[in-house]
Protein backbone atom coordinates (compact mmCIF):
# COMPACT_ATOMS: atom_id res chain seq x y z
CA UNK A 1 0.00 0.00 0.00
CA UNK A 2 1.47 3.28 -1.26
CA UNK A 3 1.89 6.33 1.21
CA UNK A 4 0.26 9.67 -0.12
CA UNK A 5 1.73 11.96 2.56
CA UNK A 6 5.15 10.99 3.11
CA UNK A 7 8.58 9.08 1.54
CA UNK A 8 8.80 5.83 3.44
CA UNK A 9 12.50 4.59 2.93
CA UNK A 10 13.52 1.12 4.20
CA UNK A 11 17.41 1.41 5.89
CA UNK A 12 17.39 -2.69 6.72
CA UNK A 13 16.08 -5.43 5.70
CA UNK A 14 13.19 -6.37 8.45
CA UNK A 15 13.18 -3.20 10.87
CA UNK A 16 13.65 0.61 10.20
CA UNK A 17 12.94 3.37 7.79
CA UNK A 18 13.71 6.54 7.44
CA UNK A 19 10.60 8.83 6.43
CA UNK A 20 10.40 12.65 4.56
CA UNK A 21 8.14 14.97 3.05
CA UNK A 22 7.32 16.02 6.16
CA UNK A 23 7.72 18.77 8.61
CA UNK A 24 6.75 17.45 12.27
CA UNK A 25 6.98 21.06 13.64
CA UNK A 26 3.83 21.89 11.94
CA UNK A 27 0.25 20.19 12.74
CA UNK A 28 -0.50 17.32 10.49
CA UNK A 29 -3.20 16.22 8.97
CA UNK A 30 -5.65 13.03 9.90
CA UNK A 31 -3.91 11.17 6.43
CA UNK A 32 -0.09 12.27 7.21
CA UNK A 33 -1.22 11.28 11.41
CA UNK A 34 -2.27 7.73 9.99
CA UNK A 35 0.27 7.23 7.20
CA UNK A 36 3.26 8.05 10.20
CA UNK A 37 1.40 5.43 12.46
CA UNK A 38 0.77 2.87 9.90
CA UNK A 39 4.60 3.05 9.07
CA UNK A 40 5.10 2.77 12.22
CA UNK A 41 3.40 -0.87 12.38
CA UNK A 42 5.10 -1.95 9.47
CA UNK A 43 8.51 -0.48 10.13
CA UNK A 44 8.97 -0.78 13.69
CA UNK A 45 11.38 1.92 13.98
CA UNK A 46 11.02 5.41 12.30
CA UNK A 47 13.93 7.85 11.64
CA UNK A 48 12.80 11.77 10.84
CA UNK A 49 15.93 14.11 9.80
CA UNK A 50 16.34 17.63 9.55
CA UNK A 51 13.18 18.03 12.03
CA UNK A 52 13.44 21.52 14.40
CA UNK A 53 10.96 20.98 17.02
CA UNK A 54 9.93 23.12 20.34
CA UNK A 55 9.33 21.02 23.13
CA UNK A 56 5.52 21.17 22.50
CA UNK A 57 6.00 20.33 19.17
CA UNK A 58 7.44 16.90 20.48
CA UNK A 59 4.92 16.43 22.74
CA UNK A 60 1.93 17.16 20.00
CA UNK A 61 3.86 14.47 17.65
CA UNK A 62 4.30 12.18 20.69
CA UNK A 63 0.46 12.08 21.26
CA UNK A 64 -0.20 10.81 18.40
CA UNK A 65 0.65 7.43 19.20
CA UNK A 66 -1.44 7.97 22.15
CA UNK A 67 -1.25 8.27 25.94
CA UNK A 68 2.12 9.88 27.07
CA UNK A 69 3.68 7.69 30.19
CA UNK A 70 5.22 9.73 33.16
CA UNK A 71 7.83 8.49 34.84
CA UNK A 72 8.16 10.50 38.45
CA UNK A 73 11.25 8.72 39.34
CA UNK A 74 12.93 10.33 36.66
CA UNK A 75 14.34 14.02 36.34
CA UNK A 76 12.22 15.38 33.65
CA UNK A 77 13.02 18.74 31.33
CA UNK A 78 11.90 21.81 33.67
CA UNK A 79 8.24 22.88 32.88
CA UNK A 80 8.01 19.60 30.48
CA UNK A 81 7.11 16.60 32.73
CA UNK A 82 6.60 14.29 29.72
CA UNK A 83 9.95 14.70 28.77
CA UNK A 84 13.31 13.55 29.67
CA UNK A 85 16.59 15.07 28.93
CA UNK A 86 19.15 12.18 27.80
CA UNK A 87 22.71 14.24 28.39
CA UNK A 88 26.59 13.54 28.66
CA UNK A 89 28.12 16.19 27.99
CA UNK A 90 31.89 16.26 26.93
CA UNK A 91 33.66 16.43 30.23
CA UNK A 92 31.69 13.65 31.90
CA UNK A 93 33.62 11.39 29.47
CA UNK A 94 34.22 8.87 32.26
CA UNK A 95 31.17 9.60 34.70
CA UNK A 96 28.25 7.18 34.46
CA UNK A 97 25.34 8.94 33.72
CA UNK A 98 21.84 8.48 32.75
CA UNK A 99 22.82 9.46 29.17
CA UNK A 100 25.93 7.00 29.05
CA UNK A 101 23.67 3.88 29.19
CA UNK A 102 19.99 5.08 28.55
CA UNK A 103 17.18 2.75 27.46
CA UNK A 104 13.51 2.90 27.45
CA UNK A 105 12.80 -0.68 29.17
CA UNK A 106 9.71 -0.04 31.13
CA UNK A 107 8.72 -3.19 30.56
CA UNK A 108 7.87 -3.99 34.28
CA UNK A 109 4.78 -1.54 34.28
CA UNK A 110 1.26 -3.02 34.23
CA UNK A 111 1.02 -1.03 30.90
CA UNK A 112 4.59 -0.37 29.50
CA UNK A 113 4.53 2.74 26.96
CA UNK A 114 4.23 1.87 22.81
CA UNK A 115 8.21 3.36 22.89
CA UNK A 116 9.99 6.35 22.66
CA UNK A 117 10.33 9.11 20.54
CA UNK A 118 13.86 10.68 20.77
CA UNK A 119 14.96 13.21 19.40
CA UNK A 120 18.56 14.57 19.56
CA UNK A 121 19.36 18.23 19.41
CA UNK A 122 23.48 17.38 19.50
CA UNK A 123 25.91 14.91 18.97
CA UNK A 124 28.90 14.00 16.77
CA UNK A 125 27.84 12.88 13.02
CA UNK A 126 30.05 9.52 13.56
CA UNK A 127 27.98 9.04 16.79
CA UNK A 128 25.16 9.39 15.08
CA UNK A 129 25.83 6.77 11.89
CA UNK A 130 26.75 4.50 14.87
CA UNK A 131 23.94 4.25 16.63
CA UNK A 132 21.37 4.39 13.48
CA UNK A 133 23.50 1.17 12.58
CA UNK A 134 23.56 -0.19 16.34
CA UNK A 135 20.06 -0.06 16.79
CA UNK A 136 19.23 -1.33 13.18
CA UNK A 137 21.46 -4.01 12.68
CA UNK A 138 22.44 -5.27 16.33
CA UNK A 139 25.91 -5.31 17.36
Amino acid sequence: MSYQSITVRPVAGSLGAEISGIDLATPLSNTAAAEIRRAFVENLVLFFRDQRLTPEQHLAFSRLFGRLCRMPYIKHMADYPDIIAVLKEADEAKISTFGNAWHSDFSFLEEPPLGSILYAREGAEPWRRYALRQYVRGP
